[in-house]
């Protein structure tokens, strides 16, 4: 599980210290079979959410999404063999019509000019020269952008399973209580005694994942305009999740809820909620 945040543009403070260490949620992806192509491999792979389904390349590809204009400020990788391929992963958009946020306004946004765009088929890195760790979810993030097309480009051979692309949900400041994915151990074993009740041994009969969040003191407000959405389609939707993603960018994952979110007022804080979710992660975060 990590969470890496490009250097390569730096116009902008969105994903600044004032935010970088907010929980964050993928859940939206613009990704659908009618806006996405690849170089090679079965594009329809990408499409769903499936994590046993696993679009393949045998070398050098890039996946290629029509934005057409709309903001997205990062990509979540899941199921994937990246890491230990040594793959070098670049975020890309076209030189012509890149467009930065600086301030999260258009009015004070910026055009993003490249030295010398046509070394790269006129496309410009926004996140890039990236090698993962490990072959744990990823959420490659940075500031939100704006084009017509956004491409992802992998260096080696490898294998996906889930992919986004769209706008991640930032929680504002607030109280907050949070298990680890790192942590957030579930475990079945049977135990083996004998009648002079020596201890045998043990064996392991299951392994999950299950973290549960709580955040209090939610302005009500601003729960209907950035969460409703996401409590929708979280019922029958994974996404990823990071609970400070600037300082532990490990503690992240990618999951599904084990039950639906339903806020409850504060009662101590007038116009607030207190909202709590459980996510499964299951077998993919270690």
């Amino acid at each position: 599980m990590s969470v890496v945040i490009s250097r390569n543009v730096v116009l902008s403070s969105l994903v600044s210290a004032t935010n970088r260490n907010r929980p964050i949620i993928g859940w939206h992806n613009i990704i659908t079979r009618d806006n996405i192509e690849v170089s090679e491999g079965e594009s329809d792979r990408l499409t769903n959410p499936n994590t046993a389904s696993r679009w393949v390349s045998e070398g050098a590809a890039t996946i290629t999404i029509d934005t057409l204009g709309e903001l997205v400020d990062y990509v979540g990788i899941a199921r994937h063999n990246l890491g230990s391929q040594g793959a070098i992963i670049e975020v890309q958009v076209p030189a012509s019509d890149a467009w930065l946020l600086s301030s999260g306004s258009w009015g004070d946004g910026v055009w993003i000019d490249a030295e010398d765009p046509e070394e790269d088929g006129g496309w410009v890195t926004v996140a890039g020269d990236f090698i993962l760790p490990n072959d744990e979810p990823a959420i490659l993030r940075f500031d939100p952008i704006a084009s017509d097309s956004i491409r992802i480009s992998i260096s080696e051979a490898a294998y996906i399973g889930v992919l986004y692309v769209g706008r991640l949900t930032v929680m504002p400041p607030m109280l907050q209580d949070h298990v680890p994915a790192r942590y957030a151990d579930t475990t079945e074993v049977v135990s083996g005694l004998a009648e002079s009740g020596d201890f045998l041994g043990r064996i392991v009969t299951n392994e999950t994942k299950n973290s549960d969040m709580r955040f209090m003191e939610v302005e009500y407000s601003w729960f209907e305009e950035h969460m409703g959405p996401f409590v929708q389609a979280s019922r029958t939707l994974p996404f990823f999740f990071a609970w400070l993603p600037g300082d532990r960018p490990m503690d992240s994952g990618f999951g599904w809820l084990s039950s639906d979110i339903r806020p409850r007022v504060f009662r101590h804080v007038p116009d607030t909620l207190v909202c709590d979710f459980d996510i499964q992660f299951g077998a993919l975060v270690r």
